[in-house]
């Protein structure tokens, strides 16, 4: 842009009248803000590429589904990300496994409790439970 504040614009516009009214100002700064404006959508443009994605219904049902708290926005820059970066878990997936992993983790320590009456099937949960919350960690660990 080629002046740099409002008032050295104003001084060029405006400059040559001795006492300008209070409309000329007003349309002179209009002016000027227009003019501000359309050098920074053009420079904002420049810098940051904007596309225009459609989904179909069934596209946004399953955004919809798989979005969770987040704003649509929010899961599509996510999603992109994620595919960028190569990782395989995104951020709401994590939120999903944490949670899941806690439940899990809560029916490990029931089963424990419990297991003062126990017999092979309880050892045999307990067992495979304790795995897959291994897993679990393993996963967590890798993703960080």
């Amino acid at each position: 842009m080629q002046y740099k504040s409002l008032h050295e614009y104003l001084d060029s516009v405006l400059g040559a009248i001795s006492s300008p009214t209070n409309k000329q100002i007003k349309e002179a700064k209009s002016e000027y803000w227009k003019l501000w404006y359309r050098y920074y959508r053009k420079q904002q443009r420049k810098r940051r590429k904007e596309f225009t994605l459609g989904f179909d219904t069934k596209q946004l049902a399953e955004i919809q589904e798989q979005k969770g708290h987040h704003s649509t926005s929010d899961f599509l820059y996510q999603a992109v990300e994620a595919a960028l970066s190569g990782n395989g878990i995104s951020t709401m997936e994590k939120e999903s496994l944490g949670t899941i992993h806690q439940n899990l983790m809560h029916l490990i320590d029931l089963l424990e409790e419990q297991q003062e009456d126990s017999t092979n099937i309880h050892a045999e949960i307990l067992e495979r439970l304790t795995a897959l919350e291994k897993q679990f960690e393993i996963t967590f660990k890798d993703a960080s």
